[in-house]
């Protein structure tokens, strides 16, 4: 673990999960990151937003953005350019194994033109 870079980049959150996700955060950080997965000639991929125990950047592949509600905020450095163009917000969503953070992109296309650049990248 090194020294972070920094970001001036933000995300929203959805109203009413701010307390939500500090609360789930319990301290931890929240880390944002995405899978990617070529098969068949098409590219398939997620963004993963999950809580986690840092002092400094979890690896040199993350920035560190604008803190929510005082819950530092880290994301791999190849989501920057695409946060940036698909205003990007947090909420906490419900699943099979609890509620968790999420993330949600005010331009979804925007993802399927990241991973039309980024196939096969985890």
């Amino acid at each position: 673990m090194g020294i972070a870079a920094r970001s001036d980049l933000s995300i929203d959150v959805k109203p009413g999960d701010g307390s939500g996700l500090r609360v789930a955060a319990d301290g931890r950080a929240l880390v944002i990151d995405f899978f990617a997965s070529r098969r068949c000639s098409v590219t398939i991929g997620d963004l993963r937003a999950r809580f986690r125990e840092v002092a400094a950047a979890p690896e040199p592949r993350f920035v560190e953005i604008d803190p929510i509600e005082a819950m530092r905020v880290f994301i791999d450095r190849r989501l920057v350019s695409l946060f940036r163009s698909a205003r990007p917000s947090l909420r906490m969503a419900r699943g099979l194994l609890g509620r968790h953070p999420a993330v949600a992109l005010d331009r979804p296309e925007a993802w399927l033109e990241f991973l039309e650049r980024n196939p096969g990248r985890s």
